[in-house]
């Protein structure tokens, strides 16, 4: 490790280090868990990857990045290699540790890796390529596992760190009682009550743990100036001040990092315009560490059928209104194929705001 490294990380440990500082010192390299010694809720880690200009989303290089939360300093921690060759990288996680996993994305699958910030930064294989699955979002649960998002099967995984390998069987993903198609821009992040959040295109879901269903909560339609529409491949939350914030980065256009108020509306500001601007973005990726441990979604989502926030006499006239046999359709709350008690109990446990 260099002097200016060893100081950036007493300084960031000592609680004492900006980024400003971390970007005068980073003339080699500085680690993950030196920016996650200042706290989760002070620096978001991402990658960006290039648009290879063809039915592919994304190719190398993939860079690996790093901002704080009050959106004064973006630090660019150069392209991440495997064995000195560039490599597309996706689904970046951060463990408690600070020690920053990801995907590999190639013709042959997804592969975990782990990164160690540079630049250059460099990752290191932990296991063989998921053959056949695209893994476009994840985070962290543990030191030894994570949540990911797969884009081809659209399924919902735990993965080992050590191995890199599913835990478990895979979740397929659903939106009301029908199937999901993710998106390759698409992500997954952890809220510090343990809600799980997921963004795909323009939308931001909530997302069942248990079941993979998801919720649509916000849908963004206002362009950022430079771009035609919305598109967000990444996203995370913050700690303390910032726990409410669901940072995202948006590729469309200018390739921008905003973030989403979720105690307010989910009001958005920009905090960065055009990072890392030597390219196009591909697809990318955002991530923190933050200490939960996963719940199911506010029941009012599960049972609030005319979507005005609020469970009570209106959605229960649209239940009764289809009672009996009704294949898909919003009333039958459980996907059984049929509204009946089951899903009026589920209805009437879940009243009110």
């Amino acid at each position: 490790m260099n002097s200016s490294r060893t100081l950036l990380g007493a300084a960031l440990r000592s609680g004492s280090a900006s980024l400003s500082l971390a970007a005068c010192l980073l003339g080699g390299s500085i680690s993950s868990t030196d920016a996650h010694a200042g706290g989760a809720s002070d620096f978001v880690w991402g990658v960006k990857s290039i648009a290879p200009g063809s039915s592919q989303p994304s190719a190398p290089p993939a860079r690996l990045f790093f901002f704080d939360t009050q959106g004064t300093t973006f630090i660019d921690a150069g392209p991440i290699t495997i064995g000195g060759v560039l490599v597309d990288i996706d689904g970046l996680a951060v463990l408690p540790s600070g020690a920053l996993m990801a995907f590999e994305i190639a013709a042959a699958g997804s592969r975990l890796v782990s990164i160690a910030p540079g630049p250059p930064s460099l990752a290191t294989p932990l296991g063989a390529f998921l053959t056949g699955r695209s893994i476009r979002g994840a985070v962290a649960l543990s030191e030894a596992e994570l949540l990911a998002l797969d884009a081809i099967a659209n399924e919902l995984l735990r993965i080992e760190t050590g191995t890199g390998t599913i835990v478990g069987a895979p979740i397929p993903l659903s939106l009301g009682c029908g199937s999901f198609d993710l998106s390759t821009a698409c992500d997954l992040a952890m809220r510090s009550d343990g809600r799980l959040f997921v963004v795909d295109g323009n939308t931001i879901f909530a997302l069942s743990p248990s079941t993979g269903r998801l919720f649509p909560l916000f849908s963004d339609t206002v362009p950022i100036p430079g771009s035609a529409t919305i598109s967000l491949a990444g996203c995370a939350f913050g700690e303390g001040p910032s726990a409410a914030q669901l940072f995202a980065y948006e590729i469309n256009g200018p390739d921008d990092i905003v973030a989403y108020d979720t105690a307010a509306a989910y009001a958005r500001s920009i905090l960065f315009t055009n990072i890392i601007p030597q390219f196009n973005a591909g697809r990318g990726d955002l991530a923190t560490w933050v200490a939960a441990t996963p719940v199911e979604p506010d029941p009012v989502l599960i049972a609030d059928l005319d979507g005005n926030g609020v469970v009570n006499g209106a959605d229960l006239g649209v239940l009764l209104g289809a009672w009996g046999p009704c294949s898909g359709c919003a009333a039958d709350l459980n996907c059984d194929g049929v509204v009946d008690g089951a899903d009026l109990g589920t209805l009437l446990s879940a009243w009110g705001p």
